[in-house]
């Protein structure tokens, strides 16, 4: 049940949790912070990607997510599906990959008393379990430990200098945004 907005000059209740320690949920729906959980540097790095106008890059080519481990970085598009696959070392991309076009889902840590999993993006120190479709069901392949985790969140910008789409309307074009509104209107 949501808290009732609080006044103005009263304080309002929180639940407060590092987002580097995993937890449980109690009655309330509210996170319940492991004591035992490591405190540390954030899980995930940000990084911001300015750019001028509309996207050029299609978002299924777009490496939104690139997951490093010892060996291998994984780049990963924002439909989670593994795109490329890059030795560490030499830089060359592996053309043949078993992880390319697999689904990204997510990370897991065992110990010998817990097993935790992250999702929909591992953590370091975590295995990454991406998952591929097959004729007998799904496969899940897993990687070696996470060093680094890298999220690109992109931001357009247009000026007003003429370079902006004609009107907010061919930039929503794909959703039908105007067509599902005028069906919650009738």
């Amino acid at each position: 049940m949501p808290t009732p907005p609080a006044a103005p000059d009263e304080e309002v209740p929180t639940d407060v949790f590092k987002r580097d320690q995993l937890g449980e949920r109690d009655s309330l729906d509210r996170t319940m912070v492991d004591a035992e959980a490591p405190v540390g540097p954030p899980p995930v790095d940000i990084e911001i990607v300015q750019q001028r106008g509309i996207a050029t890059v299609p978002q299924a080519m777009w490496p939104m997510i690139d997951i490093y481990t010892h060996n291998r970085l994984y780049r990963v598009n924002p439909q989670l599906i593994c795109i490329d696959v890059v030795d560490r070392k030499t830089g060359k991309s592996h053309g043949k990959h078993p992880m390319l076009g697999a689904k990204l889902g997510g990370g897991q840590r065992r110990t010998e008393t817990r097993v935790e999993i992250s999702d929909p993006i591992p953590m370091p120190g975590m295995e990454v379990v991406f998952k591929q479709p097959g004729e007998r069901g799904d496969k899940f392949g897993q990687t070696s430990r996470v060093e680094r985790v890298v999220l690109r969140l992109r931001v357009s910008a247009w000026s007003a200098s003429g370079d902006a789409p004609t009107s907010w309307a061919s930039i929503t074009s794909e959703f039908a945004v105007d067509e599902l509104i005028a069906r919650r209107d009738a």
